[in-house]
């Protein structure tokens, strides 16, 4: 499934009408929620805060592809702890703090291993 969200500056909501981006779903959760991966190209090329994003997939029974979005990330030239850092605040403010805590600390495992 392709979803192309716009952000509408004035109003800080997406749209599922408009957009360069494809939202695109690589999977589904044990608990039903739809994973999306490339959630990075949204802060990246369309300039979208990750707040937003977030609260986006939130409301749509979404959860982005963490490592992938890690990945992509560092791969446009973010250093890790950048990419925590940002992570940080927006999966709090989206996901709750219990959740942050599991994802970064997840993330933090797999980037020594």
């Amino acid at each position: 499934m392709i979803w192309r969200p716009c952000y509408q500056r004035k109003k800080h909501q997406l749209s599922l009408q408009y957009s360069t981006s494809q939202i695109v779903i690589c999977g589904k959760t044990t608990d039903g929620r739809f994973v999306v991966n490339s959630v990075f190209r949204f802060l990246g090329t369309d300039g979208i805060p990750l707040d937003v994003v977030f609260e986006f997939f939130n409301t749509h029974d979404c959860i982005p592809d963490w490592p992938d979005l890690v990945r992509e990330a560092m791969l446009a030239g973010m250093r890790f702890e950048r990419i925590l850092s940002l992570l940080d605040a927006a999966i709090a403010d989206s996901y709750g703090p219990g959740l942050r805590d599991v994802v970064i600390a997840r993330l933090k495992a797999d980037h020594r291993g």
